[in-house]
């Protein structure tokens, strides 16, 4: 039976609880190191563009070495593995494949925590969370065109889209009930999937 007033095991506790107190102070002077609140001047250039280690990580993140799963699943701890919040500090275009492993994609629209946002000092990240960036201003290339044009341009991509497809090129996936990834056979499927999306999200702001 375990004795905590024994010497030997006093000290075993005493050790243990130290240990765990400096991981906790090296955890969090990490997530600050790596995670600091967010300013307006942060969110004008993508997350991996930048001099500061978050934007070095995220480098790491997105690229094509083998340590990249390890700086993402980092990134996901020091985010508390909450799903708005690795959002907003990669982008959702950076955290997607992540996600997409860890079967999480479904809880991109989920409500968000409070405690996700409570520590930045803009909130000009909450327009850009796909990109993670607040993209420069571009003429519309669809302004001048006519409802045809434009049906037209959108047959042309999804033609395309479906040659690659049957080439192999590309395989286009959406996600399931359970958040992971699915392949589709045919183009239209994503056009469904995401007025299903759309539906659900309209549901959700009703209720």
């Amino acid at each position: 039976m375990f004795n905590l007033y024994s010497h030997a095991n006093a000290e075993m506790v005493i050790f243990k609880l130290t240990f765990f107190l400096l991981c906790l102070f090296v955890a969090k002077k990490i997530f600050f190191w790596v995670m600091p609140p967010l300013h307006a001047e942060d969110v004008q250039q993508r997350p991996e563009v930048g001099e500061k280690m978050r934007n070095k990580l995220v480098k790491v993140m997105i690229g094509k070495v083998h340590i990249s799963q390890l700086a993402a699943h980092l990134f996901f701890i020091l985010c508390k593995r909450s799903v708005n919040r690795f959002n907003k500090y990669c982008g959702f275009g950076n955290a997607a494949g992540l996600l997409a492993n860890y079967g999480l994609l479904g809880e991109i629209n989920t409500p968000k925590n409070p405690n996700d946002s409570e520590d930045s000092e803009t909130d000009d990240y909450k327009e850009v969370e796909v990109t993670g960036y607040i993209e420069p201003n571009r003429e519309d290339p669809l302004k001048n065109m006519t409802d045809e044009q434009k049906e037209y341009e959108a047959m042309k991509l999804v033609n395309a889209m479906k040659n690659l497809m049957d080439k192999g090129v590309i395989a286009p996936a959406r996600t399931d009930e359970n958040g992971k990834l699915c392949p589709v056979e045919h183009i239209l499927e994503l056009k469904k999937s995401d007025e299903k999306a759309s539906e659900s999200s309209d549901n959700d702001n009703v209720g």
